[in-house]
């Protein structure tokens, strides 16, 4: 638009400056016109005036002639000489008075071929360029054709007065002789003015022309311009447009990355109260535990206790068979299966209720193993294994050394009877509670890791199977691992309590 408005002023301002100079010059050709005919008219009434007085000047040469004639032929007798002069003043004379002049006709005439009237140059200001030059170009040609008649009735003029300057040849001028010269030279002059403005004219409508041709190239310019600005707009617009494009691509991606953070934060707050609960239920578990070590504490005591006095009593009947090795047979002496029988069910019975605790203890521990693993944890939970353990420690002292009669008392009053069986079965017993405590020990672990391999599991499962993103993958990794390992452990444990006899 910018571009557009200037376009738009500059033609009209040059239009207007060629209106303006088409103007003067159609005002200075008037005016010009006007000091022609008017200094025209003048140069006729002068004229006028000396052809009234040149019938005047005529006779009063003839009487001078006349005169001068008579007095040559009175002073000199050359009568040839004489008549010829006359004859040559008489010739001269009408030869004078024959020179050409325009006819007051003719004077007419060109007086009101001068009176023309002037071509209309009024042009619109709808006509091209063209019609302009063409204008310009006729009125040159007419002011030029107007100043050759111009030129040569002047020159016309001139040669008339020169042949009536001849006439007088003693230098006798008139007034109207000296008119005419002055007349002659002032329109010489002015000629020669004119002469002078017309190259001025010519110069000024050059400098026009040019000016023209120049703001014809600077609106080309400017057209060419406004072509590559409407070039780099389109290009800009198309830029606009896939910028644009893109903006609502990049839109569209950050909705579905937000769609994908909601449902991330979803899974992270799903996964936050899973762990709370867990950890709850760990808590609980360590709660259960410490209430179950207490039990277990309690439970060691009492068969501390009962270990005390069971060997108490066997110790009080040590001594009681022993005293009646002395008073009984040889036969009376040997156990009675009853007796026997009795014995090995105290110590059954004592190292059953030893071995049936840490029994319980799995059990409550079982309750958090896994479906697939609870016929292992039957087969592992089981008190045969330690039964077994414990049967065959108890079934040693079943088979007591054959008896050989003493070379002297066993005992005497001031010593205490042998306590030899007793001293032999303290370090087994030790190493019945270390077995235990080991089996313990291993049976935890392994509840461990099966609750383990179970949280681990779990979790496995509640990734989503479809729309699986990198951190999924990572997480899935890194879960796997994890449950391999486990199970390297619990087949290490398994191996462990299949040392110990127990699965």
């Amino acid at each position: 638009d910018t571009w557009l408005s200037m376009l738009e002023k500059l033609e009209r301002e040059h239009k207007e400056r060629l209106e303006k100079q088409q103007k003067q010059y159609e005002d200075y050709m008037h005016e010009l016109e006007e000091k022609m005919k008017r200094r025209f008219e003048e140069y006729l009434s002068s004229t006028n005036s000396l052809h009234e007085s040149k019938p005047e000047s005529m006779e009063t040469s003839a009487h001078l002639r006349r005169s001068h004639d008579s007095t040559l032929n009175e002073s000199y007798d050359g009568k040839y000489k004489n008549s010829s002069t006359s004859h040559q003043c008489r010739t001269f004379v009408p030869d004078s008075s024959h020179h050409h002049y325009y006819s007051t006709n003719s004077i007419n005439n060109f007086h009101t071929s001068e009176r023309r009237p002037s071509i209309r140059t009024n042009l619109s200001r709808s006509q091209s360029r063209e019609d302009i030059s063409n204008l310009r170009t006729e009125l040159s040609v007419k002011h030029a054709k107007h100043i050759s008649d111009l030129k040569l009735y002047y020159e016309h003029e001139i040669e008339e007065l020169k042949n009536q300057l001849n006439t007088t040849k003693m230098g006798h001028t008139t007034s109207s002789t000296r008119q005419s010269l002055e007349t002659i030279e002032r329109l010489n002059n002015d000629n020669m003015r004119l002469h002078d403005e017309m190259k001025e004219l010519r110069r000024s409508l050059k400098l026009s022309t040019d000016e023209n041709d120049m703001f014809k190239r600077q609106i080309e310019e400017l057209r060419d311009q406004l072509k590559s600005k409407d070039f780099e707009f389109k290009n800009h617009q198309r830029v606009i447009n896939d910028l644009q494009q893109q903006f609502n691509d990049l839109r569209s991606i950050k909705e579905r990355q937000d769609e994908k953070l909601r449902h991330t934060d979803k899974q992270t707050l799903q996964y936050r109260q899973d762990n709370e609960q867990i950890a709850s239920d760990l808590n609980l578990t360590r709660e259960r535990l410490v209430r179950l070590e207490e039990r277990y504490r309690d439970l060691d005591n009492e068969t501390k206790a009962y270990r005390q006095a069971n060997f108490t009593n066997d110790t009080n009947n040590q001594r009681n068979n022993d005293n009646l090795k002395y008073n009984i047979a040889m036969p009376v002496h040997m156990p009675t299966s009853r007796e026997y029988g009795r014995f090995t069910t105290t110590t059954s019975r004592y190292s059953s209720s030893t071995v049936t605790s840490p029994r319980s203890s799995n059990l409550d521990s079982a309750r958090y193993a896994s479906n697939d693993s609870e016929d292992l944890f039957r087969r592992t939970n089981s008190p045969r294994p330690l039964l077994t353990i414990n049967d065959y420690l108890n079934d040693k002292p079943k088979f007591p050394p054959a008896y050989v009669p003493p070379s002297r008392p066993l005992y005497s009053p001031k010593k205490s009877p042998p306590t030899r069986r007793s001293m032999n079965q303290i370090p087994v017993r030790d190493l019945i509670d270390n077995q235990i405590k080991q089996s313990e020990h291993l049976e935890e672990k392994f509840d461990e890791l099966l609750t383990k391999k179970r949280d681990l599991e779990s979790r496995i499962n509640r990734i989503p199977t479809r729309g699986l993103t990198n951190n999924d993958r990572q997480l899935l990794d890194v879960l796997e691992r994890e449950i391999e390992r486990v199970e390297q452990q619990i087949s290490s444990v398994k191996l462990e309590l299949r040392k110990l006899n127990i699965i």
